[in-house]
This record gives structure tokens, C-alpha cells and sequence, in this order.
């Protein structure tokens, strides 16, 4: 269906913008550098909105859909909700991220850049993975998808407690 390809690929693209995002903000605070860092958040800013607009459209994209479509439009439907919990959970980092440096607070010490680069560098392994499965159609993959989903949720567990026993 020629809808449910345009939906795919505004999600991939959006899932890729998001992973391009994340990289900029983590790779600013650790230099860090507050010019990048501006420039980062500009861009997650930006990226937000695009998920907003496929959120504000939703409805009508699923009144295209034929009927042979609406288990997939459940799928479009889901995976939106999910970029805007990204979206939101990306401009939580940059915000903070932009502030700290912003206000001249200390900067990141070795152990704390290097989790945050795993961190990044498994979140956006995950995010090659959700593209991969919805470019593919391999909608079977999402148990796969939702297992590494839960072991980056434990790492960031294990990071934040890491961060509390610094403190």
C-alpha cells in the first residue's frame, strides 16, 4: 500500500533524525562544547516538531487507509506514539545538557563520557534495528526489538546508580 510505505519511511527518516540527534547532544556535552551544543538543541528542537506534525496527522492518514491497512495503521499509530516518547525523552537530555554547559558548571569526568557514549552507541544500535524491521516488514521482529529495549532501560538503571554512588 502506497500509504502505509509514505508512513514507513516518515518514521525511518524520523527514527534516523533521532538517532543523528542524540549523537550531536552527547558528543557536545562531552567536549563540551556550548556552540555545538546550542546547535544540537536546535536541531532536536526541530526534529520534535516534524514528530509532532506526524502526530497532528495521524487521524487523517488512517481515514486514507484501506481497509486491508488497519492492522498496520494500529502499527503507524503505535510507532508515532513511540517517536513522540522519543522526542520527549530526546529533549529531555538536550535541554539539561544545553543548561549545564550553558552555565559553566564543571564538565564531564572520564567515567561519566564513557558511559554516556555506550549508552548513545546502544540506543542507536537500537534504532538501526527498529528502521531495519519496519523497512522490512519483519513485524515479528518487535518481540526481538522490545528484549534490547528492556536491556538498555538496565544499563541506564546501572548508569544511574553508577552516577548516585559519585555523587
Amino acid at each position: 500500500n502506497k500509504i502505509m510505505a509514505q508512513c514507513s519511511s516518515e518514521v525511518t527518516h524520523l527514527l534516523t533524525k533521532f538517532s543523528e540527534a542524540l549523537a550531536k547532544v552527547i558528543t557536545a556535552l562531552n567536549e563540551p562544547n556550548l556552540r555545538k551544543l546550542r546547535e544540537a538543541y536546535h536541531f532536536v528542537e526541530n526534529v520534535d516538531k516534524q514528530s509532532d506534525r506526524l502526530k497532528s496527522n495521524v487521524n487523517s492518514v488512517i481515514n486514507k487507509l484501506e481497509d486491508s491497512s488497519i492492522e498496520n495503521g494500529h502499527f503507524y499509530v503505535q510507532m508515532v506514539d513511540h517517536l513522540r516518547g522519543l522526542s520527549n525523552a530526546v529533549m529531555y537530555i538536550a535541554k539539561p545538557s544545553f543548561d549545564h554547559i550553558d552555565n559553566n558548571h564543571k564538565p564531564l569526568i572520564q567515567v561519566q563520557t564513557d558511559e554516556l557514549t555506550d549508552l548513545v552507541r546502544m540506543i542507536r544500535s537500537f534504532i538501526t534495528e527498529a528502521r531495519t524491521t519496519i523497512n522490512k516488514g519483519q513485524y515479528e521482529d518487535l518481540d526481538k526489538l522490545a528484549l534490547d529495549q528492556q536491556r538498555i532501560l538496565k544499563f541506564i538503571d546501572t548508569y544511574r546508580k553508577n552516577q548516585v554512588k559519585r555523587i
